[in-house]
This record gives C-alpha cells, sequence and structure tokens, in this order.
C-alpha cells in the first residue's frame, strides 16, 4: 500500500491496534484532494490443482494430459471504504481492475493535511476474487499423466502487442 508521491508505508502496531501506518514526503496543502492506493491484491501464488484433458505435446503430437501441478492463482481485493474522520470519500475509483498492477484513486472533499489520518478499507473482490491461470500449452509423457513445463495464461497480466506487462510473468 502506497500514497500517491514520495512516501512509505508499513504495516505494524500503532496506538495498539494492527494496521498501516504511512508517512510521505510530499507536502499536504490542507486542500482537497486524491491519495492513490496501490499493491494490495495477491498474484502467482501457488495452488495445488488436478488438471484434466489439458492441451499438452508428446513429442511432436498433440496429446491431452492430466495431473495435479501448482496452478498460478490471483486474489483480487479492492478499497471499499475511505474516510478523514467522519468524512467519507467522494469518489473511490479503481484503475486497471483485477490486474495485477490495479490501483485506486480516492478522492476527498474534505480537506487533506498532514495531521488527518486516512482510513481505508480493503476487502475481497467481488465474486469472482480468485482467479486461476489456464494452460495453454505444456509437454507431457506418453501415458499423459504429467504436465511439465506449461506455458500460463494469466487473466490478471495485462498484455502490451500480445507481450506480458513487465512484473508480470
Amino acid at each position: 500500500t502506497g500514497i500517491a508521491g514520495p512516501g512509505t508505508c508499513s504495516y505494524g502496531v500503532y496506538e495498539t491496534e494492527s494496521k498501516w501506518k504511512c508517512n510521505t514526503a510530499a507536502t499536504l496543502s490542507n486542500t482537497s484532494g486524491t491519495i492513490v492506493i496501490s499493491t494490495y491484491v495477491l498474484k502467482d501464488l501457488l495452488v495445488s490443482t488436478s488438471l484434466v484433458n489439458q492441451p499438452c505435446t508428446y513429442r511432436t503430437a498433440a496429446k491431452s494430459a492430466s495431473a495435479t501441478v501448482n496452478v498460478p492463482t490471483f486474489t483480487d481485493y479492492q478499497v471499499t471504504a475511505s474516510s478523514i474522520g467522519v468524512n467519507a470519500a467522494t469518489t473511490i475509483t479503481p484503475v486497471n481492475n483485477k490486474k495485477f498492477n490495479e490501483t485506486t484513486d480516492i478522492y476527498y472533499l474534505s480537506k487533506i493535511s498532514s495531521a488527518n489520518t486516512i482510513a481505508v478499507t480493503i476487502a475481497l473482490g467481488p465474486n469472482p476474487a480468485t482467479d486461476t491461470a489456464t494452460i495453454t500449452a505444456c509437454l507431457t509423457n506418453n501415458a499423459g499423466n504429467q504436465i511439465n513445463t506449461p506455458t500460463w495464461n494469466k487473466v490478471w497480466c495485462p498484455t502490451t502487442a500480445g507481450n506480458p506487462t513487465t512484473g508480470c510473468l
């Protein structure tokens, strides 16, 4: 999680409550404005999954394969609420929703100053909150009971000219 502009955030126990605490080097000018929250998704967790009839190759021939493999998995979270004291955010807008580089712009009509505490609530995203990668190609043995060197399609990785975005390989 971070604040737009130069700054750092850390998770720990503050004032006897576990929460994020952020310090920013940006000047807060006691005016309305937007903060950006980022890096609140979990990507490429490996989940052991039984896959059936996957599109593989044995030697040079197409062959269907079934096996239990570790599948890359993505868990989407979303900003559900935010406030400065009793003043709720005016708008909460996700950018690149359900992608690994998702951020959320939170706009406050109330004044933001260096003395404010900004509360942000993050929860599991809407259904489906979890996406799993699918196999586009792999190698197998003659029996078709192994899945080796799979090529994964990760729907949470945006592409440019057909290539995955840097950082989402």
